[in-house]
């Protein structure tokens, strides 16, 4: 198996992780593959972060504009704790949050013009 094929399998084309300030983390679903399946890895990654806090899942890419785009835990210790896991509404989240996600999108235009989930629309006002 190549590297390239043990990357991808590992998560690392699936998503990816941006830390907001220093207490939270959003994962970015880069394409229509939920993320959430790759929970081990992002959980070997947020440890190699010494990350503590809130993650966020944003799922646009692989949900689309709908009720569980956003998805939140907590992480100690490196684990995510999958009891606590919720649907939280984009609204919600705090300003620096929103603005992180705003540019993530804006700068990866390529996995949102790619997309096949989200409609001409969607994508046309996601990259204004």
């Amino acid at each position: 198996m190549n590297k390239m094929m043990q990357d991808s399998m590992r998560g690392r084309e699936i998503y990816s992780i941006e830390k907001v300030p220093d207490t939270t983390a959003v994962v970015f679903a880069n394409s229509y593959v939920n993320p959430i399946s790759f929970l081990p890895y992002i959980e070997e990654q947020l440890a190699l972060m010494s990350f503590s806090g809130e993650v966020i899942f944003d799922l646009l890419l692989s949900n689309g504009h709908t009720f569980n785009r956003i998805v939140a835990s907590n992480v100690a210790e490196g684990k995510v704790d999958r009891k606590a896991f919720k649907i939280v509404d984009l609204s919600s989240l705090g300003k620096v949050v929103a603005q992180k996600i705003k540019a993530f999108y804006k700068s990866n235009d390529v996995l949102v013009q790619s997309n096949f989930i989200l409609s001409d629309k969607e994508k046309e006002f996601l990259l204004r």
